[in-house]
């Protein structure tokens, strides 16, 4: 890594996050992989996955970025209880609440208290986060298509950003799911409408 790009990713994780940082050039890869997974059929039949609109390149403000920061933030869960066939099924849910707008601000913080000293600039990235955090080896897949970190498990909330600062030598590995979640099949047993599959 670059020393800047290595601060910052010290910075955050002394502060709970983790991050990983790439270069820009990964950006027509990224859409054109992106791209191919909208031409399934479970993307084009589901009104969740149809709302994604993302943007695969700097924006006007920033065009000689050179590096997306990806940050994952911890996140509390929030307990949830489901009836189904006279069952209750207790389970623990990443909130989608404000709590995150404050640790967005503490992130931008960090990141810009190290590369503001040397004039580097920061904007907010309109990305799919979780392909690059997989791609560069911050997250796992599972099989349920939850996202994992060690130390966050899957309670997270993921952001990028684009940035002028150099990018780190960061590893590109494939999108695929981790072998341990593959093997174990835990979620796909206890999954009540057998919607999972190994």
């Amino acid at each position: 890594m670059t020393s800047i790009a290595s601060k910052v990713v010290n910075d955050l994780e002394k502060s709970g996050y983790r991050a990983c940082i790439t270069s820009v050039d990964r950006l027509c890869d990224l859409e054109a992989e992106y791209l191919s997974y909208t031409q399934r059929a479970v993307w084009k039949n589901s009104p969740h996955l149809r709302q994604h609109q993302f943007q695969f390149q700097p924006p006007p403000t920033l065009k000689n970025a050179r590096s997306i920061i990806t940050v994952a933030a911890p996140v509390a869960p929030v307990k949830l209880c489901f009836e189904y066939q006279g069952h209750y099924y207790p389970v623990d849910a990443p909130p989608l609440s404000t709590d995150f707008e404050c640790d967005l601000d503490i992130v931008i913080g960090i990141i810009k208290k190290v590369i503001s000293v040397t004039g580097y600039r920061l904007v907010e990235a309109n990305v799919p986060t979780k392909l690059i955090a997989s791609h560069a080896g911050l997250l796992e897949n599972g099989l349920n298509n939850m996202g994992y970190i060690t130390g966050l498990g899957s309670f997270l909330r993921l952001t990028a950003f684009f940035s002028d600062m150099p990018p780190c030598e960061t590893m590109w590995g494939d999108h695929q799911i981790c072998p341990t979640c593959r093997d174990c099949g835990a979620c796909v047993e206890i999954c009540p409408t057998d919607c999972l599959q190994p």
